[in-house]
């Protein structure tokens, strides 16, 4: 779908910044988590273990680290998706062209958008 044609539906962004908050914490947790599980298989490196076994454990931690990549990279993707979810209806404005501000050309108002833009920010910034 091509964003120029037309608007983002309201179901299509994360809208609850718990969930955001959520997905933050768990990139979090898996790049401890990860750290944690190499650290581990370092330590093991002195015990008679079979390769295969620190193999395995360095593989999971790699494993967590993309894990937690990606959460970051849908966080990072989901905050430019509220950015357009705001700004598309501004850049059409009422007669097709960009209209930044709630009285018109010669207001100094931001427009409901650009203000509900900013709370949301600041809630996902939270």
């Amino acid at each position: 779908q091509n964003l120029g044609s037309s608007d983002i539906p309201q179901h299509e962004i994360l809208s609850d910044s718990n969930q955001l908050r959520s997905l933050a914490q768990l990139h979090e947790s898996l790049d401890w988590f990860s750290r944690s599980v190499l650290n581990f298989s370092k330590t093991l490196q002195n015990q008679q273990l079979p390769e295969s076994t620190l193999q395995t454990l360095v593989s999971l931690a790699r494993e967590f680290v993309e894990l937690g990549d990606i959460c970051l990279l849908v966080l990072h993707l989901e905050v430019r998706v509220h950015c357009f979810f705001y700004l598309l209806p501004l850049w059409r404005g009422p007669g097709g062209g960009p209209s930044q501000y709630f009285g018109g050309p010669d207001s100094t108002d931001p427009s409901n958008e650009i203000i509900q833009l900013n709370r949301d920010l600041v809630a996902v910034e939270d």
